[in-house]
């Protein structure tokens, strides 16, 4: 189950796991996050993205009636071969349409990650305490669960694509700073949800040691085909092993002895 909605923050997240995703009786759990919670002011609980509730209690309804639309639009304006046209063409103005864009102007992006200590650690004390809460329904359920802290653009400031290093460009000195010192704070909290449930709990920091090959990023944070690749890997490779089954007595009866 994909149960990802863009611009979640952890505090969206535990409500979405209580209420959406653990009904489904999962056998594994990947919570992969982060970023959005460092550019949440800690005033509020969480993101708030208008007309999501709506589109999540009728998500058939709004696809059914987009195909709908889409068709309409063929008929009408040829819309097949424009859409085409337009996504081989211009597949980077394409994206912007679906991916709501993570650059800003250095100003206003650097602003929201906060350069106060003390708001920046109200930021990450509010990070974990969800985390901590996830974790708590989880271990009830006695799911197992990944947490992962997201890869974010100046991870690759080493060796970037001449793409990845306009984006850096955009993004100034300010940015790459402030991110910094936010991810380690919140690789700090993850590591102190693990300590204190160390069963059932996998961490995972994906901003490092992920193998990414050619262009990562189209922006600070959203990933390209490759990117999301690497990402699915690691991922995969985690999640093989935790899931490794330890072979039981067959029905209520001991073992025979040889």
């Amino acid at each position: 189950v994909n149960a990802a909605v863009p611009g979640y923050a952890s505090s969206n997240e535990l409500s979405q796991l209580a209420l959406q995703v653990l009904p489904y009786k999962p056998d594994f759990i990947v919570v992969l996050d982060g970023y959005a919670d460092l550019l949440l002011p800690s005033t509020q609980e969480g993101a708030d993205i208008p007309g999501i509730e709506s589109l999540l209690d009728n998500s058939f309804g709004h696809f059914t009636t987009t195909l709908s639309e889409r068709f309409k639009n063929w008929i009408g304006q040829s819309f097949l071969i424009k859409s085409v046209q337009y996504w081989v063409l211009r597949p980077q103005d394409s994206l912007k349409l679906v991916v709501p864009p993570a650059i800003e102007s250095d100003g206003l992006l650097s602003q929201k990650l906060s350069a106060n200590d003390d708001e920046l650690n109200r930021r990450v004390s509010r990070y974990r305490n969800n985390l901590e809460q996830i974790v708590r329904l989880t271990s009830g359920a006695k799911v197992p669960i990944v947490l992962a802290l997201q890869p974010e653009i100046t991870s690759r400031s080493a060796n970037p694509t001449p793409p990845e290093q306009k984006v850096l460009d955009q993004v100034g000195q300010v940015y790459p700073q402030r991110v910094k010192a936010g991810y380690s704070k919140l690789w700090q909290a993850i590591a102190q949800v693990k300590q204190q449930f160390p069963q059932g709990v996998t961490t995972l920091n994906l901003n490092e040691g992920t193998n990414f090959k050619g262009e990562t990023f189209y922006d600070t944070i959203h990933l390209t085909e490759a990117g999301n690749t690497a990402i699915a890997d690691r991922l995969y490779d985690t999640i093989a092993t935790s899931l490794t089954l330890q072979p039981k007595p067959y029905g209520n009866q001991a073992p025979l002895e040889q």
